[in-house]
């Protein structure tokens, strides 16, 4: 169990720029207990990543050989990189995608690896591609056939098992998104085919009851995003070819100059699956979902923001700790005053309401999880240099009749800016107490 390399970290970037046309992204990165130039990184790193981007006149817009990414639609079937969830930016609930780009960043999961174009002819933009990745996990050989067990995203090989399951999972993946665009109206097509080396097979245990088993997969999906007069209403459906669907449709209203609205809805079947899907969820994946989601934020002047939303879901099958249907809720209030380029003050309330099994395992009945969190956070400009941020947080966790947990947390930064804005320097002071991992 011990690791086989150093505790040093070891990460490389090169970028390069040619106009703004012609772009060069080299990474590698070591982790800290991962072999350098030993075992199965006898070639140095552990993870190279490589991607070089060409813009385009005419029709061929864009072009990616190497590492990219894509993000399509509100992220049912196909996003690759970041995606945002619930917060105090309810805006980031309508996702819109940057289609096709570079993949730079240092994570060793969820990106595509090979080619992808985007031909673009007046209204009508057409981007294919082609993928063949690596992937780490637990592939074994069980009466002459091969099977996944299971495929990790952590990017860690610092152990012998680590080590074994490292790149030994081959993905290809081959697809297409098609879109027309016209005024403020934009319709999208995308197809995904994805192929394993194996046959992914889950634990037998309930909450895999409807997770996917194959070597393969094909999925589909419709998305639109309109905009008239102050309403952007977006939304996409996607198929699973002979499971599951999903859709997330929703719409963002501006009432008045100082009040916004925001509604959503979503339904993820309990047998729906994408290797690719991040949208707007409470759950660890696309599937085995259904949620009403209504945002508000309140704006009556310049200096102060006043930002809510709740969101009522459920789960129609069985989850990881939770053995039968459920459901919950999730809300959040916050308040902000703005002192123009001087300070901030924001005051946040969050309360979360969930089911689990019982710690009784002779109880069947599921129990109710409540989680509170208040936070108050300032930040303060004195000069061209000089910044302070302060923060304050609490937090309780209750389980059915168990005892109520706390936790809380106090933390002072201070940075500094060279007048010329060359070098900076910041340092932070933090101090915590929690009574448990639950509240922490």
């Amino acid at each position: 169990s011990h690791y086989l390399g150093s505790a040093d970290k070891y990460v490389l970037r090169y970028r390069m720029d040619y106009k703004q046309r012609v772009k060069l992204a080299i990474n590698m990165k070591k982790d800290a207990g991962e072999p350098f130039f030993a075992a199965a990184q006898r070639y140095g790193f552990d993870h190279y990543g490589f991607s070089l981007a060409v813009k385009g006149k005419g029709i061929l817009k864009h072009a990616v050989l190497g590492d990219f990414g894509l993000q399509v639609g509100q992220g049912l079937l196909l996003w690759n990189g970041l995606s945002f969830g619930k917060g105090s930016w309810i805006g980031s609930i309508a996702k819109r995608g940057a289609g096709l780009a570079a993949y730079t960043s240092m994570g060793e999961s969820n990106f595509l690896r090979g080619l992808a174009t985007q031909l673009q002819y007046k209204h009508f933009s057409l981007t294919p591609f082609v993928s063949f990745n690596s992937l780490s996990g637990n592939r074994y050989l069980f009466d002459g056939h091969y099977y996944i067990g299971t495929i990790a995203t952590s990017g860690l090989h610092r152990t012998a098992t680590e080590q074994r399951y490292r790149k030994a999972i081959k993905q290809w993946v081959y697809g297409a998104d098609l879109s027309y665009t016209l005024n403020r109206l934009k319709i999208g097509s995308t197809f995904l085919h994805t192929q394993y080396n194996g046959i992914i097979k889950p634990s037998d245990v309930a909450y895999n009851r409807y997770s996917f088993a194959g070597d393969h997969l094909r999925n589909v999906s419709i998305n639109y995003q309109y905009t008239f007069l102050n309403t952007y209403i977006y939304g996409e459906t996607s198929y699973q070819l002979g499971a599951g669907w999903a859709t997330n449709n929703g719409l963002l209203c501006s009432i008045l100059p100082s009040l916004s609205l925001l509604g959503n809805y979503r339904y993820y079947h309990k047998s729906y699956f994408s290797p690719f899907g991040q949208s707007l969820q409470e759950g660890s994946a696309v599937a085995n979902e259904q949620g009403w989601y209504g945002g508000l934020i309140f704006h009556p002047s310049r200096a102060v923001e006043w930002t809510n939303y709740v969101d009522f879901f459920s789960f129609p099958s069985a989850r990881y700790r939770v053995d039968k249907a459920s459901k919950g809720m999730d809300m959040l209030s916050q308040f902000t005053y703005l002192w123009y380029k001087k300070a901030k003050l924001s005051l946040r309330y969050r309360y979360r309401l969930k089911q689990e099994n019982s710690a009784d395992k002779n109880d069947k009945r599921l129990e109710v999880v409540l989680k509170h969190q208040l936070r108050l956070d300032g930040q303060h400009t004195f000069s061209s240099t000089w910044r302070m941020r302060s923060r304050v947080e609490w937090a309780g966790y209750r389980k059915g009749v168990g005892p109520q947990e706390y936790g809380w947390l106090f933390y002072q930064d201070v940075f500094w800016h060279a007048p010329r804005k060359l070098p900076t320097l910041n340092i932070r002071v933090a101090y915590f107490n929690t009574e448990s991992y639950n509240s922490r």
